[in-house]
Protein backbone atom coordinates (compact mmCIF):
# COMPACT_ATOMS: atom_id res chain seq x y z
CA UNK A 1 0.00 0.00 0.00
CA UNK A 2 1.21 4.09 0.30
CA UNK A 3 3.66 2.76 2.95
CA UNK A 4 4.67 -0.40 1.37
CA UNK A 5 3.41 -2.52 3.69
CA UNK A 6 1.16 -5.86 1.69
CA UNK A 7 -1.82 -6.75 2.94
CA UNK A 8 -0.51 -9.58 4.23
CA UNK A 9 1.74 -8.05 6.41
CA UNK A 10 -1.32 -5.82 7.67
CA UNK A 11 -3.08 -8.90 8.17
CA UNK A 12 -0.29 -9.88 10.56
CA UNK A 13 -0.28 -7.05 12.75
CA UNK A 14 -4.16 -7.02 12.84
CA UNK A 15 -3.69 -10.55 14.30
CA UNK A 16 -1.39 -9.59 16.93
CA UNK A 17 -3.98 -6.89 18.25
CA UNK A 18 -6.68 -9.65 17.90
CA UNK A 19 -8.60 -7.92 21.31
CA UNK A 20 -8.15 -4.54 20.94
CA UNK A 21 -10.96 -2.68 20.59
CA UNK A 22 -12.05 -1.53 16.71
CA UNK A 23 -9.55 -4.07 15.24
CA UNK A 24 -12.90 -5.64 13.11
CA UNK A 25 -13.30 -2.61 11.74
CA UNK A 26 -9.46 -2.33 11.13
CA UNK A 27 -10.25 -5.67 9.12
CA UNK A 28 -12.84 -4.23 7.18
CA UNK A 29 -10.56 -0.98 5.71
CA UNK A 30 -7.75 -3.58 4.95
CA UNK A 31 -10.54 -6.23 3.31
CA UNK A 32 -11.54 -2.85 0.97
CA UNK A 33 -7.65 -1.35 0.18
CA UNK A 34 -7.09 -1.50 -3.26
CA UNK A 35 -3.89 -0.35 -4.63
CA UNK A 36 -5.45 0.79 -8.03
CA UNK A 37 -6.78 4.18 -6.38
CA UNK A 38 -4.58 6.46 -7.00
CA UNK A 39 -5.42 9.26 -4.44
CA UNK A 40 -7.04 10.16 -1.12
CA UNK A 41 -10.24 11.74 -3.23
CA UNK A 42 -10.33 8.20 -5.19
CA UNK A 43 -10.13 6.33 -1.94
CA UNK A 44 -13.16 8.25 0.10
CA UNK A 45 -15.40 8.70 -3.30
CA UNK A 46 -14.99 4.56 -3.22
CA UNK A 47 -16.20 4.92 0.81
CA UNK A 48 -18.81 7.21 -0.38
CA UNK A 49 -20.29 4.67 -2.99
CA UNK A 50 -20.16 1.94 -0.69
CA UNK A 51 -21.98 3.65 2.32
CA UNK A 52 -24.53 4.44 -0.33
CA UNK A 53 -24.87 0.88 -1.50
CA UNK A 54 -23.36 0.86 -4.67
CA UNK A 55 -22.11 -1.66 -6.89
CA UNK A 56 -17.85 -1.71 -6.10
CA UNK A 57 -16.35 -0.35 -9.57
CA UNK A 58 -13.48 -1.27 -11.39
CA UNK A 59 -10.38 1.27 -10.73
CA UNK A 60 -8.38 2.43 -13.47
CA UNK A 61 -10.53 0.81 -16.07
CA UNK A 62 -8.91 1.84 -19.92
CA UNK A 63 -11.56 2.03 -22.58
CA UNK A 64 -10.92 1.76 -26.01
CA UNK A 65 -12.24 2.44 -29.45
CA UNK A 66 -14.22 0.04 -31.56
CA UNK A 67 -10.33 -0.37 -34.12
CA UNK A 68 -8.44 -0.68 -30.82
CA UNK A 69 -7.54 3.25 -29.78
CA UNK A 70 -6.95 3.90 -26.32
CA UNK A 71 -9.66 6.82 -25.52
CA UNK A 72 -9.56 7.33 -21.92
CA UNK A 73 -8.69 5.77 -18.83
CA UNK A 74 -11.32 6.29 -15.91
CA UNK A 75 -10.72 6.44 -12.26
CA UNK A 76 -14.35 4.10 -11.78
CA UNK A 77 -16.16 1.88 -14.39
CA UNK A 78 -19.26 0.05 -14.01
CA UNK A 79 -19.30 -2.07 -17.19
CA UNK A 80 -22.79 -3.50 -16.21
CA UNK A 81 -24.07 0.18 -16.41
CA UNK A 82 -21.89 1.13 -18.85
CA UNK A 83 -21.12 4.32 -16.85
CA UNK A 84 -18.02 6.04 -15.98
CA UNK A 85 -16.57 8.21 -12.69
CA UNK A 86 -13.78 10.48 -12.48
CA UNK A 87 -12.60 12.43 -8.71
CA UNK A 88 -10.74 15.58 -9.90
CA UNK A 89 -9.87 17.15 -6.45
CA UNK A 90 -9.96 21.04 -6.45
CA UNK A 91 -6.45 21.17 -7.63
CA UNK A 92 -6.46 20.05 -10.75
CA UNK A 93 -9.34 22.46 -11.36
CA UNK A 94 -8.05 25.12 -9.80
CA UNK A 95 -5.22 25.75 -12.37
CA UNK A 96 -7.56 26.81 -15.05
CA UNK A 97 -8.81 29.59 -12.88
CA UNK A 98 -8.55 33.20 -14.42
CA UNK A 99 -7.33 35.72 -11.34
CA UNK A 100 -10.27 36.67 -9.06
CA UNK A 101 -12.02 33.53 -9.75
CA UNK A 102 -12.99 30.70 -7.31
CA UNK A 103 -14.03 27.18 -7.15
CA UNK A 104 -17.66 27.12 -5.78
CA UNK A 105 -17.99 24.09 -3.21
Amino acid sequence: MALGLTRKQLGVGLLATERWPGVRAARRVVEFLDVRSESVGESMSRVCLMEEGLPGPELQQEIFSPDGRLLARVDFYWDEHKTVGEFDGKIKYGRLLKPGQRIRT
